[in-house]
């Protein structure tokens, strides 16, 4: 899908912003190098067309442009290098723009504007059309200055004319760090194979072609056209290729496109290259790293210390009065590891953890461990300098978990039931065994008593061939015995219950405080990411 150029520029600035912190390479000192540029040369405007002749020393760049543009233009001597400064011919004064190109010597030809007749407007409310042509320094010189000011023109103008000798159109200085480079602005460029007029008739095919091969390997998609500028050959069609460029207003669109593109995709290739890929669509599960992190902060003790808390206060409701001073000595598990504060709970109340189960040390490591695993997984397809960058905050993110592991059972209290029921039934079923029997033993010794001190003492009631007396007693011991041995599974089956349940809760707080800060931090840099691939594929289609 085609984005514009202002669509294009956004995407590449989104890019970049996105990328900031996470990545250094020169590829992205390049691609603000485009947005400036981009931003700059946007300012002046499509009805000026920036033309520009390059290539190397006794190319004939000076004699082909003052051919071009019928006009002696450009110095040409027999001496090399011939240009020192570039040289600009406009239709029209363009000031503004050629102090932006740093050319210092000017030429105005308004003449032009009959020569190409794209310039021509239609309509007194139209903008003037102009056309700068410039003649730069050698690409080769031997004077650094001048290459200098070379490979800074080429990289700003609209249209690009590569001037190439047919001696050495081969030069590896031309294809390697020019053409092969900037394939990305192929579109906005011609390749001239000048001096034709110096190839036999015989050869010319075959010289073409392997210009043609050459452009190829170097993936810069523009066409070969051969001139001359002795003979005039070739010049026609040159200047009626820059006639339907101006006209169409589109030189400058498509040259800043291909810049846009050019740096998206470099970028991307640079991201490449350090191991990225395309991203995922999701995220790992992270089941088995809050499993782990449950396990290191103690929620498993926790659990079973709730059961044990549960066993201990159903024996001490439910058992038998007179063995119940057993029970009291036995300290509660949650209050021992200051999970239920110094005192239990009275009956009808809730009891709430609120406390702290310190991790082990080998806990905490297969804890970091699991966290390290998920990230690696997560993080698998990110380039290697997001993926270090993201790794090390993900792992600041463990130690902040763990910093908080104090808090992680009262941000989200377990409450346990209130005292059920049944304990309630049952503690007032044993004491009133209890009653029982010590009342029958009571009656019993007394009225032994009575008889052995022959008192006058009433002949207890009997219930079959037992006196009431011995049926209290009995029924009383046996009673508060049997319950007490029927409450026994059914504390366990409670306690057991009061454990899943505990454990439960517990491992949703740890899940909650795993997603708060691992998981979320996480998927934040990798949907920054995804959208950092995105916007170099917007960019990458700019037209």
């Amino acid at each position: 899908m085609a984005v514009d150029i202002e669509q294009g520029v956004d995407a590449l600035e989104k890019a970049l912003v996105l990328s900031a912190q996470y990545c250094d390479a020169p590829e992205r000192e390049r691609a603000h190098e485009v947005l400036l540029h981009v931003g700059e040369r946007a300012r002046f405007g499509i009805e000026t067309t920036v033309v520009a002749f390059a290539g190397g020393t006794g190319a004939g760049k000076s004699s082909l442009m003052n051919a071009l543009l019928d006009g002696n233009y450009a110095r040409v001597a027999a001496t090399r290098p011939t240009t020192r400064v570039a040289q600009a011919v406009s239709s029209a004064p363009a000031p503004e723009l050629l102090d932006y190109l740093a050319v210092p010597e000017r030429v105005v030809a308004p003449g032009l504007v009959e020569m190409f007749t794209g310039l021509k407007t239609r309509g007194k409310h139209a903008r003037a059309r102009k056309i700068v042509v410039l003649d730069l320094p050698d690409i080769d010189s031997e004077v650094e200055e001048n290459r200098i000011i070379a490979q800074r023109l080429v990289q700003r103008v609209d249209v690009l004319i590569w001037v190439l000798d047919p001696q050495k159109y081969a030069d590896a200085i031309v294809h390697e760090q020019y053409l092969r480079t900037m394939r990305s602005v192929a579109g906005s460029a011609l390749v001239v194979l000048n001096q034709i007029d110096l190839v036999p008739a015989a050869q010319r095919e075959s010289v073409v072609a392997d210009v043609q091969r050459l452009l190829q390997a170097d993936s810069f998609t523009a066409e070969v056209e051969t001139t001359s500028a002795l003979t005039g050959e070739g010049i026609e069609r040159i200047r009626a290729r820059l006639n339907s460029l101006v006209k169409a207003k589109s030189a400058m669109a498509q040259r800043l496109a291909g810049e846009i593109r050019g740096a998206a995709e470099a970028l991307r290739a640079a991201t490449v290259r350090d191991g990225g890929g395309e991203p995922a669509s999701g995220t790992p599960s992270p089941t088995a790293m809050s499993a782990a992190l449950a396990q290191a902060v103690g929620v498993e003790a926790v659990a079973r210390a709730a059961r044990d808390s549960y066993q201990i206060r159903g024996q001490r409701a439910t058992s038998w009065p007179v063995l119940r001073g057993v029970h009291s000595r036995r300290v509660d598990p949650l209050a021992q590891r200051h999970l239920a504060g110094a005192a239990l709970p009275e009956a009808g109340t809730e009891l709430l953890l609120g406390g702290v189960v310190p991790a082990q040390g080998s806990s905490t490591a297969a804890g970091r461990a699991a966290v390290s695993t998920y990230v690696r997984a997560a993080t698998a397809q990110l380039p290697h300098a997001w993926a270090v960058h993201v790794r090390a905050h993900m792992a600041t993110g463990a130690a902040d978990f763990f910093a908080g592991a104090q808090s992680l059972f009262q941000e989200m209290p377990v409450a346990y039931r209130r005292r059920p029921l049944w304990w309630t039934t049952a503690n007032l079923v044993q004491w009133l065994a209890l009653m029982a029997a010590v009342l029958g033993g009571v009656w019993l010794i007394l009225w032994n008593l009575a008889g052995f001190f022959q008192f006058a003492w009433p002949v207890p009631p009997a219930w079959g061939v037992a006196s009431l007396p011995v049926v209290l007693l009995a029924g009383g011991l046996l009673a508060g015995w049997g319950l007490a041995v029927l409450c026994v599974p059914l504390v366990n089956c409670g306690a057991r219950r009061t454990q899943h349940r505990v454990q439960r809760a517990l491992e949703r707080t740890v899940e909650k405080r795993v997603q708060a800060v691992i998981v979320e931090p996480l998927v934040a840099h990798l949907e920054r990411y995804r959208e950092f691939w995105k916007a170099l594929e917007r960019a990458s289609h700019t037209a």
